[in-house]
């Protein structure tokens, strides 16, 4: 056996022995910790000499604070995000909530309404749908079958206001009054003249419900009459064409004939098929 020095195995227990485990920071030191007295408790008596010189030499566990590099606002990172609904979604809410009766029915109505508007390519609504289902020409009301009327007049099938929304009625509107705006410009421009650029006014109050009506009308009257000079150029063209068909033949079928008399008639009299001979 080699002989111990008592001095130097003192001051070796004085210091940090190396098969120590390094103290760690933050929550997880008090579960390593709880760990290493448990299994200390069940071994021989070295280890657990080894253990206390450890348990001394490992300093206490302190808290987690908070520093000040920390980013305030991170706090709001995971809070739930509410979003606005669009002009559209509310309109619809108001819609669908007028035609509603009960409370019940208005929740279920509104959760319908928007993730109806927010499907972007979905066709109609389940209402609109059981209403068009349940709509024949002999069940029109007066204003529908009018606007029925309408519709074959023009030459194509109008927007029928039962089954869009205020917001939607509105936009078409103004998509009317924008598209005349233009067609008037293009008239004051073939005469010779520039017209006056268009300017956003925000305190105009001249254009109204009855404004919009009359222009609607009038564009209306325009668009009929248009639709009947096309009616007419159209049969024009058609009965044009079967004449152009038919004098086409009958050139042709005379060429035809002409160019076989022609040829007959170059055939000398003597030379004779050779069957006839």
């Amino acid at each position: 056996m080699w002989p111990v020095n008592t001095a130097q195995y003192e001051s070796g227990c004085s210091e940090l022995p190396l098969y120590a485990p390094m103290p760690l920071n933050g929550p997880a030191y008090p579960r390593l910790l709880s760990n290493i007295e448990d299994d200390a408790s069940n071994t021989s008596g070295t280890t657990s000499f080894a253990s206390h010189e450890s348990d001394a030499a490992i300093p206490e566990a302190k808290p987690y604070a908070a520093t000040d590099e920390e980013n305030p606002l991170d706090v709001y990172l995971d809070a739930p995000q509410i979003l606005f609904p669009t002009p559209s979604e509310l309109l619809s809410d108001l819609n669908t909530r007028s035609e509603s009766g009960g409370g019940a029915a208005q929740v279920d109505a509104q959760e319908k309404s928007r993730s109806t508007s927010m499907s972007s390519s979905s066709g109609p609504s389940l209402a609109k749908r059981k209403r068009e289902s349940r709509e024949k020409p002999e069940n029109l009301n007066q204003r529908k079958a009018y606007f029925r009327a309408v519709s074959e007049n023009v030459g194509f099938t109008i927007t029928d206001p039962d089954t869009i929304t205020s917001h939607d009625k509105k936009r078409s509107y103004l998509e009317c009054l924008e598209e005349y705006v233009q067609w008037l410009h293009e008239q004051i421009r073939l005469v010779g003249h520039e017209p006056v650029p268009l300017e956003r006014i925000s305190t105009y109050r001249g254009l109204r419900n009855n404004s919009l009506r009359t222009m609607l009308v009038h564009m209306q009257t325009t668009i009929r009459d248009r639709n009947v000079q096309k009616q007419r150029a159209e049969e024009r063209f058609l009965e044009l064409e079967s004449a152009l068909m038919m004098r086409t033949a009958a050139e042709e079928s005379l060429q035809f004939r002409r160019h076989s008399i022609a040829i007959g008639a170059a055939i000398p009299s003597s030379i004779a098929p050779g069957f006839m001979g």
